[in-house]
């Protein structure tokens, strides 16, 4: 991918910053989408996804990088985060009323 080590940590910061931008930005969403009682509970239920999320792709992840390597990772879970902001820009509206 890159050959400078400084280029590949930059990077590496610019998308773990961009990722957990999203990440907030997701969970954050729940004040403006769902009503004051149902907050909580859409939280948890968010977390509690997001958590077996990455309990399973990290053990499929990390069995299919000892065979492939991580090139093809880092570029899949940069394509993610893109798709994931896509939808989230186009699906989610405010609520009317």
């Amino acid at each position: 991918m890159v050959q400078n080590a400084l280029v590949a940590v930059a990077l590496i910061s610019l998308a773990g910053f961009a990722h957990q931008t999203l990440s907030v930005t997701m969970i954050t969403m729940a004040t403006d989408l769902f009503p004051g009682n149902e907050v909580g509970t859409v939280a948890g239920m968010a977390g509690t996804c997001a958590n077996l999320g990455i309990l399973i792709s990290s053990l499929l992840i990390g069995g299919l990088v000892d065979t492939i390597g991580y090139e093809p990772f880092f570029a899949a879970l940069a394509a993610l985060d893109l798709a994931a902001a896509v939808v989230a820009w186009t699906v989610i509206r405010k609520p009317h009323g």
